[in-house]
């Protein structure tokens, strides 16, 4: 009745070059010789722009999509003709013959013995064609597909747009037949569309069915319809005579309906003059087994088209029964409140259309305990939906209207055309399938060339999909700014750039359809969740990641947000596979589906089942485990995050509990506590949990007494940081320092198990650190006498531990001896910077100082940066300072966290300053995407001659008697800089011989490096022993290896700058040992802290890597170092980092998502061994280290490098820190987003964009008209804009000024003051949309966000532009916060 023959198999290809939009039929065929498949792809890649392939990492042959070894030459080809015949069997006469084509890439003409047939411009859905009045009995006809790329069009700048849909990046590579194509035979009366509709709420089936028929058939009215449900057998396919008894029959007769009842519901698209009848069903039905994840019940529905008795069609569909729908906030499935916890990915063609690839991705969700997958950014070849049918995995439908790669123009007529065809072709095709939960109508249309214009569209769009489906939501995914309130079913929101979950006002259910960081996966992000060990490789900064996200999945949970979907499972959270190229066996070409010759190695993150045996369905990486835990749907959560306590107080702790099942459940919560060994707390919790419903529980218990030592380890068990090298006790920062020492502590170990009935569903075990609360006031050694100014709550607090301190005034410190201790409260006033010029004073004059934290007042030229901070690291915790504390110590000092992560510890830190003795105790970081990184320190040590000072910024004093990390620290740092050493040991004669007018002679000029400079080895003989600061390239000279081994024999430390090739034999002379000298260039390193000449060296400087994944920095990355050092015997300091996957990243540009996980594994599987670049050899009394770190003095990571290392062994510097006033400079706006008016722009547009009183920016910078770069502070307080050649520049800066203190006689809510441009150019200021006239007069903020915007000119030469807020009196403002992005508003 029905009949089907599958064309696929091998076909003729032509390609077509320089024609890409060819859609005419050659006169003459000219067909390659190598043959085609069908369904494929024929091209892997293509030449974007830039010269490069898209789909290839030349690097290391990486060509994840060329699965079938077609000629490289046919991706240069963007359009081609396919080409076989057939013959239309005779038992198929007399039925309408169709050509059925499930996926043709991109836009394609058909043509049927040349004549064109149809011109198809849809690259996902299925196209079918009636050629009935085509075929010629008993003869073989030709068919040929044109096949090429969408039409274009020209954007006022020059560039071209598409007007078609080609959705991800799938559809911008594949060209081609590269789905199914079929020879259909259907009766020329026949069901051509069947709706079905199931009602839980109404108990009720409805089933519409439009039937086709041709003038000269039987009557409309003549025809009856007989419907029957039958039971489907998982697993099993129907044989004819053994189905199953039906569990609901019925008939309905046909009536008549209107020529356009067919348009969007009709078989073929060039139906012609047919006549279309319709029945329809409303079947009550109350016991039916309901669909759902748990229970996947699927029904076979059977309609039979009769004629006076006759059997005229039949069809078959599969469904299940079941409802979705909102209600208020919530989702509701079967009338069950259910939470969506999703994944979703990219479709990269055939590799990804087998069965097993399509189950295993579900199951592996499953496991992970998700429960909806977003089909994204285009449809998915139909077995998609009928296995998610099978497997009860709810879906999310989304269309090809995929604004991401911003390659449409939106506003052309054509391509809003092809989006109203397109949604409805999608509707029809998969409305029937009962895991298909929402229409997703778009993604990420927000900035996409013609917006405006399109998004007046979308909600027709949304009404063609309703009038197809009326029972299912729709949402815009990541769109909801544009569309109205009233017209959003379901709120949708990608990341954390579309405002807050607090703006949620939950008259709809609110959805995050992708969120997570893993496409932008760097270092300097991920350190703020796992510290400085995220700079290890890829898999610590891929678990950072995770640990940030999980924090959001928990809150938005706790928060009840609707649904979740983490980007992604299915890819960012494996480890690719297979490690080779797996060559597959020769497959039947004509039977569906397509057939790929190949799998080449680390191309899938999911086994397809084309894989060897030995593979498993997938191999997850750290952040898998990590986020499955926060998706499992029956769970216990901990409310609280901070896990260390004092033993004087009770432990009061929460947990969420989570049952996303879809009943009610019998719950039983068994909670012990153990301390020591036995248990010390336990209780037990019953109570009924509603499905989708979060229940509290909470615990309390009184820790038993902690007694014996425990975080106090004496700082004389090891060496210091910034203890000279080779000074085994530790001459300088180790020398006596001790911890708090005597801090005894014990950890207290919490297990619940969670039962469902008497299932065990989740187990939970957390450990809590204990420390004894006599920590609080048990008193410090502190050898020196103290003093104190400051606030009396901070006095008492530090007098208590301190018994001695002295209380003085700001004025008497000028009266202070050098050989004292001054201790400075937190939060001082210095409006003025007296107080500042007095404690620089004290420090020269040899005094200690121990600085708490701030929010404005900073030593010197220190500047310190408003800004929030939620955790610090160090990337060595050896320091007496960090004696005590662990890694997890410096972060979750509150209960809870926000949407945004965990609460601050630090409201300010420093930038990192670049030269003098410093030593970065910690470091922190903030940013998001690509932005930010580890560029500030809380904690840092500055010596000066005998004087020294600590500057703390981390909260303590805030948290002192609740957060017993904050009270160690504090102990420690009274300890330190108390102790009974000079702070600062008498620095060592240094003396530099390096070639003049070099790199290393500007660099150690930058440092300010204090030494008798040498002209030649002649002076080495005269020297002292100190320390030698030496080029390599000079040691060739006749006896001046000999030299300087024996200055170091002598009891010198002796610096070795980096040696090059042809060097070997002289530094194998100055070493007597054989010496390599072997290329080897590195952007990263790791320092084996043991030794104390790297110490205090951070793992953020020896990662060259700055310019990171779409990060808006105006910043390079450089390499360390070009060549290792190969020397038996001598002891490693440095190391390089090998087999990561960042420089490929970062400096390659290897950056789409297809390569990310393979160039990890290519790179791991590649690794060569580690080269040393830092090595020392102990020489007679001295030693000498060699040192092939780049002496960059345009880096300023190569400059710190170079500090601590000098530092370290002894030296001085003449850095002018503590004799300079801070000044624009340091005061100056930070950094600002920029983007230039191109001339093509609208400018006047432009302006009240940028002018808006509401302007926002997204954590991207991403806005209207393009992506902003960001533009950092220079040295001399300027940003750097390139030659503007007349454009105009846009520069945007979000002001945060604080409310006034209480009492400080300021207005509430404003403040006045000036604003000084340091620059030439001319120039436009707009403050909260309104333009300042004369800001060096007069400009006024209010408290909260400013909106800082200016509009800068200039011509062909670069500009400097500074800007700096004042006082009237001239004073600068020095509690400002200056931000680049914003989310504490809806984005515009």
């Amino acid at each position: 009745m029905r009949t089907s023959i599958c064309l696929n198999g091998e076909w003729d290809f032509m390609p077509l070059y320089d024609q890409p939009r060819c859609r005419s039929l050659p006169e003459r065929l000219q067909y390659e010789a190598r043959k085609i498949q069908v369904p494929s792809s024929w091209r892997h890649s293509y030449k974007t722009p830039s010269g490069r392939k898209f789909g290839e990492v030349p690097d290391h042959n990486f060509v994840p999509f060329d699965v079938y070894g077609y000629p490289g030459e046919w991706d240069a080809a963007e359009a081609g003709v396919l080409h076989r015949s057939f013959q239309v069997p005779e038992t198929m006469l007399g039925q309408r013959i169709v050509l059925r084509f499930d996926g043709i890439m991109q836009k394609a003409a058909v043509y049927l013995d040349r004549e064109r047939i149809a011109v198809w411009e849809d690259g996902y859905l299925p196209l079918r064609l009636d050629i009935t009045r085509l075929v010629k009995p008993g003869r073989e006809q030709q068919l040929h597909v044109v096949c090429g790329s969408f039409d274009m069009a020209v954007l006022p700048s020059g560039e071209e747009r598409i007007t078609g849909l080609a959705g991800s990046w799938f559809g911008r590579i594949a060209r081609g037949i590269w789905q199914d194509v079929f020879l259909e035979g259907y009766p020329p009366v026949s069901l051509e569309d069947l709706t079905i509709r199931t009602s839980v709420r109404q108990g009720m089936l409805e089933v519409e069915a439009l039937i086709g028929t041709e003038s000269g058939g039987p009557a409309v009215e003549s025809l009856q319809v007989f419907l029957k449900v039958r039971e489907r057998k998982a697993g099993t396919l129907p044989v004819k005579g053994a189905e199953p008894l039906p569990v609901l029959e019925a008939e309905a007769g046909v009536d008549v309906l209107p020529v356009q009842a067919g348009e969007g519901r009709q078989l073929c698209w060039n139906t012609g003059s047919r006549e279309w009848g319709g029945a329809s069903f409303a079947l009550p039905w109350q016991d039916a087994v309901l669909w759902s994840p748990e229970h996947p019940v699927l029904y076979e529905l059977e309609l039979e088209l009769q004629a006076d008795g006759e059997v005229l069609d039949r069809r078959t569909d599969v469904f299940g029964f079941r409802e979705f729908w909102c209600e208020g906030p919530q989702f509701m499935l079967n009338g069950i409140p259910v939470n969506l916890r999703g994944d979703s990915w990219h479709f990269q063609g055939a590799a990804q259309q087998t069965e097993d690839y399509i189950r295993n991705w579900y199951r592996l969700c499953r496991q992970a305990g998700i429960n909806s997958i977003r089909l994204h950014a285009e449809p998915y070849p139909a077995d998609y939906l009928r296995i998610a049918d099978e497997e009860g995995m709810l879906i999310v439908d989304e269309t090809a209207i995929y604004g991401s790669s911003k390659t449409m123009d939106a506003a052309h007529p054509d391509f809003i055309s092809n989006c109203r065809t397109h949604v409805q072709r999608l509707v029809q095709r998969d409305k029937n399938h009962p895991s298909v939960i929402l229409w997703s109508v778009q993604n990420e249309m927000r900035w996409v060339d013609g917006r405006d214009t399109y998004k007046q569209h979308i909600p027709g769009l949304m009404e063609l999909m309703r009038a197809l489906d009326s029972t299912r939501p729709i949402m815009v995914e990541g769109d909801n700014r544009l569309v109205t309130k009233q017209g959003t079913e379901v709120e949708s929101r990608h990341y954390n750039i579309d405002g807050t979950i607090a703006q949620w006002d939950r008259s709809v259910p609110l959805t995050f359809g992708e969120h997570g960081g893993w496409w932008y996966i760097c270092p300097q992000n991920s350190s703020m969740y796992v510290g400085l060990d995220a700079y290890r490789d890829s898999d610590a900064s891929a678990a950072g990641l995770a640990q940030k996200e999980r924090l959001f999945v928990e809150y938005a949970r706790r928060q009840g947000v609707s649904g979740i979907s983490t980007f992604n499972f299915a890819h960012y959270f494996m480890r690719a596979m297979p490690e080779r190229n797996i060559q597959l066996p020769p497959a039947d070409l004509t039977t569906p589906g397509p057939k790929p010759a190949v799998i080449p190695a680390y191309s899938l993150s999911l086994n397809n089942g084309l894989l060897p045996e030995e593979y498993p369905a997938f191999k997850a990486n750290p952040a898998f485990a990590i986020m499955a835990e926060a998706f499992k749907p029956v769970t216990l959560i901990a409310a609280e995050y901070n896990r260390c306590f004092f033993d004087d107080e009770p432990v009061r702790r929460s947990f969420d509990v989570y049952n996303d099942t879809l009943a009610e459940q019998e719950v039983t919560i068994e909670c012990t506590v153990r301390q020591g060994g036995h248990v010390v707390h336990s209780q037990t919790f019953r109570f009924r949990h509603e499905p989708a419903a979060r229940r509290s529980i909470r615990l309390e218990w009184m820790p038993e007494p902690v007694n014996g030592e425990g975080a106090g380890v004496r700082g004389d068990e090891g060496v210091g940081v910034g203890a000279r090298a080779g000074d085994g006790a530790g001459a300088r920062a180790g020398d006596g320092a001790g911890a708090s020492a005597g801090v005894a502590e014990a950890e207290a170990v919490l297990s619940a198990r969670l039962f469902h009935g008497t299932e065990l569903k989740h187990e939970l075990q957390l450990s809590y650190r204990l420390l004894s609360g006599s920590c609080k006031t048990e008193p410090v050694e502190v050898a020196l006498p103290a003093s104190y100014i400051g606030s009396d709550r901070d006095y008492e607090a530090i007098r208590a531990l301190v018994p001695g301190l002295v209380r003085s005034e700001a004025e008497a410190v000028e009266r202070l001896a050098g050989g004292t201790l001054l201790i400075v409260g937190s939060r001082m006033q210095d409006k003025d910077g007296a107080l500042d010029r007095k404690l620089r004073s004290y420090v020269q004059r040899g005094g200690r100082l121990l600085l708490l934290e701030q929010l404005h007042l900073s030593p010197g030229r220190l500047p310190l940066v408003r800004r929030e901070f939620i955790r610090a690291h160090a990337g060595d915790y050896g320091h007496p300072v960090l004696q005590g504390l662990r890694a997890e110590d410096l972060m979750y000092w509150h209960e809870g966290p926000r949407e945004d992560g965990p609460l601050p510890i630090i409201r300010a830190a420093f930038e990192k300053p670049v030269t003098g003795d410093f030593t970065l105790l910690l470091e922190c970081s903030a940013g998001d995407f690509g932005d930010g990184g580890d560029l500030w320190s809380p904690l840092l040590e500055y010596r000066s001659g005998a004087g020294m000072f600590l500057a703390n910024q981390l909260e303590i004093m805030d948290h002192l008697h609740r957060i017993p990390q904050a009270c160690l620290l504090l102990r420690s740092l009274l300890q330190y800089a108390g102790r009974a050493v000079h702070a600062a040991a008498v620095p060592v004669p240094a003396a530099v011989w390096v070639r003049s007018g070099g790199a290393a002679e500007a660099l150690l000029g930058k440092l300010r490096l204090k030494g008798q400079r040498l002209d030649s080895a002649a002076g080495l003989s005269s020297l002292n022993p100190g320390l030698l600061v030496v080029e390599a390239g000079l040691l060739h000279g006749p006896g001046a290896a000999e030299a300087v081994r024996q200055a170091a024999s002598a009891g010198s430390a002796v610096l070795v700058l980096p040696a090059e090739p042809g060097g070997q034999e002289a530094l194998a002379r100055l070493l007597d040992r054989p010496v390599r000298i072997a290329p080897h260039g590195t952007y990263h390193l790791a320092a084996d802290y043991t030794h104390a000449a790297v110490r205090g060296i951070s793992p953020v400087d020896l990662f060259g890597f700055d310019k990171v994944h779409l990060s808006p920095r105006d910043v390079v990355n450089r390499e360390l170092a070009g060549h290792r050092l190969e020397v038996q015997g001598a002891e490693v300091l440095c190391t390089s980092v090998e087999g990561t996957a960042w420089k490929d990243y970062f400096a390659g540009l290897h950056t789409a998502e297809y390569s990310r996980l393979a160039l990890v594994e290519l790179n791991r599987s590649k690794a060569c061994a580690p080269g040393a670049f830092v090595i020392r050899q102990a020489v007679g009394e001295g030693e000498i280290i060699c040192s092939q770190l780049l002496t960059d003095p345009g880096s300023d990571k190569s400059l710190r490098l170079y500090t601590r290392l000098l530092g370290n062994l002894g030296a001085a510097f003449t850095d002018e820190l503590l004799q300079l006033d801070k000044g624009d400079a340091q005061w100056a706006v930070e950094a600002a987003m920029t983007l230039f008016c191109p001339p093509y722009t609208d400018y006047q547009a432009m302006k009240d964009y940028y002018t808006d009183p509401e302007f926002s920016l997204n954590n991207l910078g991403e806005g209207l008209y393009g992506w902003m770069k960001k533009k950092e502070r220079r040295e001399d307080g300027t940003l750097l804009i390139p030659a503007p050649e007349g454009r105009p520049l846009f520069l945007s800066c979000f002001v945060h000024l604080p409310a006034p203190v209480s009492g400080s006689g300021e207005p509430a809510d404003i403040r006045t003051g000036r604003l000084r441009v340091n620059s030439e150019c001319a120039y436009e200021i707009y403050m909260n949309g309104q333009h300042v006239t004369q800001p060096e007069r007069e400009i006024t903020l209010t408290s909260g966000i400013n909106r800082l915007v200016a509009i800068v000119r200039g011509g062909r030469e670069d500009i400097s532009f500074g800007m700096v807020f004042l006082n009237p009196d001239g004073t600068y403002m020095n509690d400002l916060e200056f931000r680049m992005t914003m989310d504490e508003v809806e984005p515009k």
